[in-house]
Order: C-alpha cells, then structure tokens, then sequence
C-alpha cells in the first residue's frame, strides 16, 4: 500500500511540476532586421500589416500573449529607413511616446496617468509609464522604445492586483538591441 502511494504521490509531483514548467515557458522574439530581441510568456499570436503613408510603406508587427486576466503586447512599427530616431535632432521619440500615452487615457475608460519616467532599454533612451483605467482600477504598463527607423512598443494590461508582476518586470526588462 506504502508503495502505491508513493507512485500516486511521485505521479502528482510530476504533474505539478510540468504545469508549472508550462506555465512559466517564454518565447523567444529575435528579429535580425528590427535589430531587437526579447521575451514573452507563452507563445504569442503575430500579426502583421502595412499602411502607405506621406514617407512611404510602414510595416507593423504585433505579438499578443493572453491568458484570462493578462495581456503581452509588443507592437513594432518600422518606418522607412529615411527616418531614424537616433539622428534626429528635434524630439520625435517624446512625441511619438506622448501620443500613445494620449491616446490610451482618451481611449480608456476613466484612464489616469499614475507615473510616467525615462528609462534606458538596453542602452536605448524610452519612456515608461502606468495607467489606471475602468472602475476596478485596472492597469496597463507601457514602454516606448524609439530606436534607428523602430517604433517598440510593449505593454501589459491586468488588473489592479497583478500590476507588480515579476514576469511582467521580466518582460519589460527582456529588451535587447542587437547592435
């Protein structure tokens, strides 16, 4: 009898132990040409399009990881290789970020700004910023890197509980510009 407990117990622990392991599995966005690597839980749903504009053809990818109470996002926008961040000499990168954060506290329901910053990404000068939206204080955590002729954008969205997440720091930490 002993032994055959055991077996159920070793079985259980096994079981947990995968589940767990599955659970916490990453995956692995490298993109050569955007020059930028990083993480995100799961493996997430890609989409990609394109809009003809004034400066010509912009690309957009968007990498989507859900599960029922948080969403990954990593949202990529390349430009023509006409416009690079880094040799400008006015402030398109602010701007570009200030108009998401715009746009997300209009597009939000009750949205409010609870803290903005500058923050380096891997060398990378971007900005940081958290908002509470809905009644129930939910929260997106948004990251704006400008980088040569990308737009990066990562969020997470959860709610209110969830918004330290480790794996949400993990994520937004991931971020590597492939030089």
């Amino acid at each position: 009898m002993a032994d055959g407990s055991l077996n159920e117990n070793m079985k259980s622990f096994l079981i947990l132990g995968l589940s767990l392991f599955l659970a916490q599995s990453w995956y692995q966005i490298k993109d050569e040409d955007a020059m930028f690597a990083m993480e995100i839980p799961g493996e997430p749903d890609i989409k990609t399009d394109s809009i003809h504009s004034e400066i010509g053809t912009v690309q957009i990818r968007s990498f989507v990881s859900s599960d029922e109470s948080e969403i990954y996002m990593v949202n990529l926008t390349s430009y023509p290789s006409e416009l690079n961040f880094f040799e400008q000499e006015d402030s398109i990168g602010f701007f570009m970020a200030n108009t998401i954060k715009e746009q997300l506290l209009s597009q939000l329901n009750n949205g409010s700004l609870a803290f903005e910053y500058e923050r380096d990404f891997d060398g990378i000068p971007g900005r940081f910023f958290q908002i509470f939206y809905d009644t129930d204080s939910s929260v997106v955590r948004t990251a704006v890197i400008p980088y040569d002729n990308q737009l990066l954008t990562l969020q997470y969205f959860c709610d209110y509980k969830s918004r330290l997440n480790k794996d949400a720091d993990r994520f937004f930490d991931s971020f590597k510009h492939l030089k």
